[in-house]
């Protein structure tokens, strides 16, 4: 009686094995839940941000993206998206508008990451503001392995939101550079790296609404003086200009104005500009191919820009100033009204902190 007892025990064990076994197998697998990044903001210091900035997952593993107040977008860098490719090859481009501006009021987005290697991804409104990422998947590799900017000039005319990667901003590289993908795969997560971040203002031809920096006198700002041409580190499509001076001026509520003057085949040609760093178009006179100019301030060493014609952008630029604020190098892209690409290095060396040009 014991041992058929013990068998019957051992048979009952076995088939609710076999049963617990067989229902499990018609059991989907449980995914893990999304990981989150949410968008964040610190308008005393012009940040908008991904928090984490950095992020490391396994491949098959889903991503939340989580917006708070205005509009972002989740968007790879992708030629699909007007980007230089950063991201696996033959991983799908992924281009989402969240936030309360959004078409169908979305505060959330989850990519599922399947193919490892590093993806860059970015803000289309407030990319200059520092939101970008970086999320690794597995081991790090791939396109995002060069530095930003890798690409170089993008084949299409500029679009009307603004710079490409070619441009790579301040912020932009000040971000990246804290996202090292073998510290993200450490770390799993990286924070947002608000102490790398220079305080000014950052700007976007489609969000206009910088902070503006006030200064105490006419002559302090780094930009003010007059510049002449490097024609030696400069880089032009075809023969530089013989000369070009080129006389700023900012006040402490930054208005600015500018003369440049260009000789070029024996001619000379000046152009004038009166405005303000505050991101709305001004007028320009006799620049050939520009009427208009919106510019702003990244930090007190860069600015960029937008030029118009007849209401359309044809150049962007980003204005860079060196440590010692002796040399301003500018980084032009555009196209001509006939469509041909523009990729313009101009670098100017200061010869004086007063403009005298300027009436």
């Amino acid at each position: 009686m014991r041992r058929a007892t013990q068998i019957s025990a051992g048979f009952l064990c076995a088939s609710l094995g076999a049963f617990a076994s067989a229902h499990a197998a018609e059991q989907p697998s449980q995914q893990p839940a999304p990981l989150e990044i949410h968008i964040k903001h610190d308008n005393s210091r012009g940040l908008h941000f991904f928090e984490p900035a950095g992020l490391h997952i396994q491949p098959g593993q889903s991503v939340r993206f989580v917006s708070g107040a205005y509009h972002h977008t989740i968007t790879a860098y992708h030629p699909d998206n007007g980007k230089e490719l950063r991201m696996p090859e033959g991983a799908a481009p992924f281009d989402e508008s969240l936030g309360e501006a959004s078409a169908d009021y979305r505060d959330a987005f989850i990519y599922n990451f399947s193919a490892p290697g590093t993806y860059d991804f970015f803000c289309r409104y407030h990319e200059a503001h520092g939101e970008v990422g970086r999320i690794v998947v597995g081991s790090a590799g791939g396109p995002a392995s060069n530095p930003p900017g890798y690409a170089g000039a993008p084949s299409q005319p500029i679009g009307f939101n603004g710079l490409s990667s070619a441009l790579l901003l301040p912020r932009v590289q000040q971000v990246f550079d804290a996202l090292n993908p073998a510290s993200i795969v450490q770390h799993t997560r990286i924070a947002f790296p608000a102490e790398r971040i220079q305080p000014g203002v950052a700007w976007h031809p489609l969000n206009p609404t910088p902070i503006t920096i006030q200064r105490t006198s006419r002559s302090n700002d780094p930009f003010a003086g007059h510049w002449t041409l490097d024609p030696t580190q400069s880089k032009f499509p075809g023969a530089p200009p013989t000369r070009e001076d080129f006389y700023f001026e900012v006040d402490t509520e930054d208005a600015v104005r500018f003369r440049v003057e260009e000789v070029r085949n024996g001619a000379t040609v000046t152009a004038n500009y009166s405005g303000r760093f505050d991101g709305r178009d001004y007028p320009m006179t006799g620049a050939p191919g520009r009427d208009s100019l919106a510019m702003a301030r990244i930090d007190d060493h860069n600015i960029m820009g937008v030029y118009k014609h007849k209401g359309r952008v044809t150049y962007a630029f980003v204005r860079s100033l060196s440590s010692d604020a002796l040399t301003m190098t500018t980084r032009v892209l555009g196209s001509t009204e006939l469509g041909q690409p523009v990729d313009v290095l101009i670098v100017h060396r200061k010869q004086s902190n007063t403009s005298a040009a300027l009436p």
